[in-house]
């Protein structure tokens, strides 16, 4: 029987064991849900391996509503990503700048290294630098370029001590995806339960979207991820690129 992308992929990593080296991962969003959307079922995995896993969301999300003022929707999106990340035991980093205006944020690196020394990712995981069109998702991705090395400097200091080495990036998969192009696949197959109760804790920006796009946000996700695993010969996946232009890039698989 002729062997699938993901089984083969996964016998590499397993001959390997490579997986034994992740300690920590760090999911790395410019809005509440960000993070849910495109590697919930990763870090669900990761979390049920026993590896520590955290979700830094940049802002507050405050600008993707009709109904709530600002000031009401921080306070409600920040209870919802809390509630999401709670659903698979994740530490939570609320860095609360201001949605949709990342690009005036002068001091959004030197804010990200802190939160990544803090955290002490082995892997980073965040928006990706091919397709993303959502300008705070292209701040924070480059933010994460910039930061991800300058963490494990021990000159440039923070509140935080420098990190023994630098993380290893991957980029994830946009909402409307142009030109992304997946290098992995993650079978997210036996955790898609619980990626979808992260997602429905996110229940005002769930509501928005009905209301303003007519498209149900669990239904969009699972079509992605239904799509990735036919690409990959899975039920559910999601998908991922390593940022080779990283300076450190690790030879073997770090992703679950």
């Amino acid at each position: 029987m002729k062997k699938t992308k993901l089984e083969i992929r996964n016998r590499r990593k397993n001959a390997q064991g490579d997986n034994m080296k992740v300690k920590s991962v760090l999911a790395i969003g410019a809005h509440p849900d960000d993070p849910e959307s495109m590697c919930g079922g990763t870090l669900a995995l990761y979390a049920k391996k026993g590896i520590k896993t955290s979700i830094c969301y940049v802002t507050d999300g405050s600008a993707g509503h009709d109904r709530l003022t600002k000031e009401e929707l921080k306070v409600v999106r920040k209870k919802e990503s809390h509630a999401a990340a709670k659903v698979i035991g994740a530490d939570v980093y609320w860095m609360g700048l201001p949605d949709a205006l990342l690009f005036k944020e002068k001091d959004l690196e030197f804010a990200l290294v802190d939160v990544i020394r803090k955290a002490k990712p082995d892997v980073i995981i965040s928006h990706n630098s091919i397709s993303e069109f959502h300008p705070d998702h292209v701040a924070v991705n480059k933010a994460v370029f910039i930061a991800a090395p300058i963490s494990s400097l021990s000159n440039v200091r923070t509140t935080t001590p420098a990190l023994a080495k630098t993380p290893i990036v991957y980029e994830m998969d946009a909402w409307l995806t142009r030109s992304f192009i997946p290098q992995e696949y993650v079978d997210i197959s036996s955790v898609w339960k619980t990626k979808v109760k992260m997602l429905e804790a996110h229940k005002c920006q769930i509501d928005w979207m009905r209301r303003r796009d007519k498209l149900d946000m669990v239904t969009f996700i699972g079509m992605k991820s239904k799509l990735a695993g036919y690409q990959s010969g899975v039920k559910y996946a999601e998908c991922f690129r390593l940022a080779t232009n990283m300076n450190v890039v690790k030879p073997y698989r770090l992703l679950p």
